[in-house]
């Protein structure tokens, strides 16, 4: 008579869906491929939209004045931190705060 027996199996695979192997092949391409093959897609594409973002990083500091930027908030207190830090940190966050597009009011 044969003993009932339990196998455990535990198998792994790579699977390559479309998404990732666009991913792949866009990594693989210089900035000046990467822009030639956006605007090729635009152009194929015609659901496809381009939208002009604003910039980020050092280029949108040297637009503002130093003496008219808001202050920095101060650093986030440890996670372990007390209430009255979260709150001192919040509270500073929020007068640092200024909305995108420059602050300007809707019509």
């Amino acid at each position: 008579m044969q003993q009932p027996r339990l196998d455990l199996r535990l198998t792994q695979r790579l699977v390559l869906t479309p998404t990732l192997q666009q991913a792949i092949k866009l990594l693989q391409y210089s900035r000046q491929e990467l822009v030639q093959y956006i605007r090729q897609e635009l152009l194929e594409n015609p659901t496809l939209e381009e939208v002009l973002a604003e910039p980020i990083g050092p280029a949108l500091e040297a637009k503002t004045p130093a003496a008219a930027a808001p202050a920095e908030p101060e650093a986030a207190p440890s996670p372990d931190g007390d209430d009255e830090s979260w709150t001192r940190y919040l509270e500073s966050y929020a007068e640092s705060y200024e909305p995108r597009g420059g602050g300007e009011e809707a019509p």
